[in-house]
């Protein structure tokens, strides 16, 4: 299952108080279709998990994972970095996991 680092999980917190998100909203990310074989990954805040979403456990703050995303993330790391207002997240193995610098999302 996708991990966060301490700074992905401040970030996030950072984003959800700052819109004055409610109780158990938290970061989604999903795949998205580009062209026939491939997928982006995407994120937004949201109030809460959509139906089929899988949720990050444990972890500090709400994320959510749509099917296809958590079959891509599921050995993954999700990072943040913070320079002024500006938040960068990052996608990295986990210690131990397999080569990924040529993996992409799975098709949608």
């Amino acid at each position: 299952m996708l991990t966060l680092t301490t700074s992905a999980s401040e970030a996030i917190q950072t984003l959800i108080d700052s819109v004055g998100g409610p109780e158990g909203a938290g970061l989604r990310i999903w795949a998205e279709p580009v062209g026939e074989e491939q997928s982006s990954l995407e994120i937004a805040l949201t109030p809460g998990p959509q139906e089929a979403d899988q949720v990050v456990e444990p972890a500090e703050v709400p994320v959510y994972l749509e099917p296809q995303a958590a079959i891509f993330l599921h050995d993954k790391v999700l990072d943040a970095s913070v320079e002024g207002d500006t938040i960068q997240f990052s996608i990295s193995d986990q210690p131990g996991g397999g080569p990924s610098g040529n993996q992409q999302p799975p098709p949608a």
